[in-house]
C-alpha cells in the first residue's frame, strides 16, 4: 500500500539510518531508540530491516543482494559498485533503454502466385519464393521502477522498416497469376517485390516476485504490421495487394533472471502473449496500360494472437550503465499477409477472401540502458 510522507520524517529517518551505519554499536542502539520514535509517526517498509542490519554494523543492501543469488555464483562484488554510486540506487527510480534490432521477417507460406503454362504448372514463383534478409530496426523503452508503487510502469517501442524481396521470371509459357479468374496473356514476369514492416507499442505494469528474480508483467499492446505485393508483366500489366494489419489487444509476459553471478552479470529470458482484435486491410489492383483500378479497399475485425520471447544477457558497466545484447523472436497468427491473399482475389467481381494466416520474426538486440 502507498503511504505519504512528510519531508522532515523522510530526512530525519536518513539522518537515523546514516547514523545507526557508522556509529559504534552502543551509539546504534540509542540512534535505533530514535528512530522507532520517527517510525511511529512515519511508517516505512524494510526500516525494522535496515535498522536490524544497522545495529549489526552490516549494509541492508548487500545483505538482500546476496541472498537473492543463492546459488547463482559467488557474492561480495557489491563494492564494485562503491566506486560509482551509493548502494541504494537498487530501490528503483527511472531506466532508459535504446539500441538497435537486426530482425528477420520468415518467408510467407508456400502459396502459388504464378503459375505456368496457362496455369497447368509448374509453378513459377510461390509465396516461399521471397527470402528477406536481416533488417535494422530500433527499440526502446523507459521503466518508472518505483518500489513505492504497487505495480511500475514500462512503455516499450520497436519498429523494422522495409523487409523486401524480389523475384523475377523470363523465358515462360503463357504463365498465369493466381487469381480467380486466372489472369492469362501474360509472357515475361519483370519483377515480383515484397515488402513488409512491423511496430510495436506497449503499455504494461511490472510486478516484481520471487525475491526479485521474476518480474511479472500486464498491460496494454498495439502492433502493426503492413505488407505490399508488387508484379508486372510485359512491361505494363501490373498486380498489386496492400495489406494492413492492427491490432490492439491485452498483454501478459513474466521476466525472469536465469543466472547472475551477484557482481556484474545476468543472464534474463522473457516471454510475452496476448490475445487482440485486428482491425486488417486488403486493397488489390489490377493496373494495365490503362491503369484501370479494379477492386476497391475492404476491411474486417478478426482475432488474433501475438506471442514473443527472448534471452538477453546483462553486463553492467558501472551501477548506473549497462549493455545488453540477446536475441528474440515474435509470432503472430491471425494477421493478413499480402501473398495469401492472391487466390482469394476476384477481378472479375471485384472482392477479395480473406486468407489469415500466420508471420514469423526473429533477430539479434543490442542496447545501452541508463540508470537513475
Amino acid at each position: 500500500m502507498t503511504r505519504g510522507r512528510n519531508v522532515p520524517g523522510v530526512l530525519s529517518m536518513a539522518v537515523v539510518i546514516a547514523t545507526a551505519f557508522f556509529a559504534s554499536p552502543a551509539t546504534a542502539q540509542e540512534t535505533i531508540r530514535l528512530a522507532d520514535d520517527i517510525q511511529a509517526a512515519d511508517p516505512a517498509p524494510a526500516w525494522d530491516a535496515q535498522l536490524e542490519h544497522a545495529s549489526a554494523g552490516t549494509n541492508y543492501w548487500d545483505s538482500t543482494s546476496d541472498a537473492s543469488c543463492d546459488g547463482f555464483g559467488s557474492c561480495g562484488c557489491d563494492a564494485a559498485y562503491d566506486t560509482c554510486c551509493d548502494d541504494d540506487y537498487r530501490c528503483g527510480g527511472l531506466t532508459f533503454r535504446a539500441g538497435v534490432l537486426f530482425m528477420k521477417r520468415e518467408s510467407p507460406g508456400n502459396v502459388p502466385l504464378v503459375i505456368d503454362n496457362n496455369g497447368a504448372g509448374p509453378v513459377v514463383l510461390s509465396g516461399s519464393d521471397f527470402d528477406f534478409d536481416y533488417e535494422v530496426g530500433a527499440e526502446a523503452s523507459i521503466i518508472w521502477d518505483n518500489p513505492c508503487l504497487w505495480a511500475p510502469i514500462e512503455f516499450r517501442y520497436m519498429w523494422i522498416n522495409d523487409w523486401t524481396a524480389t523475384q523475377s521470371a523470363t523465358g515462360l509459357t503463357n504463365p498465369v497469376v493466381n487469381t480467380t479468374p486466372q489472369a492469362t496473356t501474360l509472357n515475361t514476369l519483370d519483377y515480383a517485390d515484397y515488402k513488409s514492416e512491423m511496430q510495436s507499442m506497449e503499455l504494461h505494469f511490472r510486478r516484481p516476485c520471487c525475491n526479485g528474480r521474476t518480474t511479472l508483467l500486464a498491460g496494454f499492446r498495439y502492433i502493426s504490421f503492413d505488407e505490399d505485393l508488387d508484379m508486372q508483366f510485359d512491361g505494363a500489366d501490373r498486380f498489386w495487394w496492400g495489406i494492413e494489419n492492427d491490432l490492439y489487444g491485452l498483454q501478459l509476459g513474466l521476466e525472469h533472471v536465469i543466472y547472475d553471478n551477484c557482481c556484474n552479470f545476468r543472464l534474463e529470458g522473457f516471454l510475452k502473449a496476448g490475445i487482440y482484435g485486428n482491425d486488417a486491410k486488403t486493397s488489390n489492383r489490377v493496373l494495365a496500360v490503362e491503369e484501370v483500378d479494379l477492386s476497391e479497399t475492404s476491411g474486417m475485425d478478426h482475432v488474433a494472437f501475438a506471442g514473443e520471447l527472448g534471452l538477453v544477457a546483462e553486463y553492467d558497466v558501472c551501477c548506473n550503465w549497462t549493455l545488453r545484447a540477446g536475441y528474440q523472436a515474435l509470432w503472430l497468427d491471425g494477421v493478413l499477409v499480402a501473398a495469401n491473399q492472391v487466390p482469394g482475389t476476384n477481378t472479375s467481381a471485384q472482392t477479395v477472401s480473406y486468407n489469415y494466416t500466420t508471420a514469423f520474426f526473429h533477430g539479434a538486440l543490442f542496447q545501452a540502458e541508463r540508470r537513475w
